[in-house]
């Protein structure tokens, strides 16, 4: 619910370069954006495939790492984009608005 009552992801299908401010009982959260403009919602299932594969290493017994290694069609694949260079160039958008997000 939080998430949907404060979102993080831009739901804008053009950079939004629109920094957020969520305050609650003197709470202060902060979303900047980079020049790319804020992570989208499309962004959002890259996230969630990193996500799964650090739990799928845990699930393994495995410790996870910092840094999550994978390959760009296996994700594209997964994530029902497409894998023409094109998708790949999407990718790459995708992950430059990820790590530029800041949430402070």
């Amino acid at each position: 619910m939080a998430s949907m009552e404060h979102p993080v992801f831009s739901l804008s299908t053009k950079p939004d370069r629109t920094m957020r401010r969520y305050e609650n009982k003197g709470t202060i959260v902060d979303i900047v954006p980079s020049g790319m403009g804020l992570a989208t919602i499309h962004d959002k299932d890259v996230l969630i495939y990193c996500i799964s594969q650090l739990v799928a290493k845990m699930n393994r017994g495995e410790q996870p790492s910092r840094e999550v290694r994978l390959h760009a069609y296996d994700l594209l694949v997964a994530t029902n984009r497409q894998t023409s260079g094109e998708g790949y160039r999407l990718l790459g958008d995708a992950l430059t608005r990820l790590r530029g997000t800041t949430i402070r």
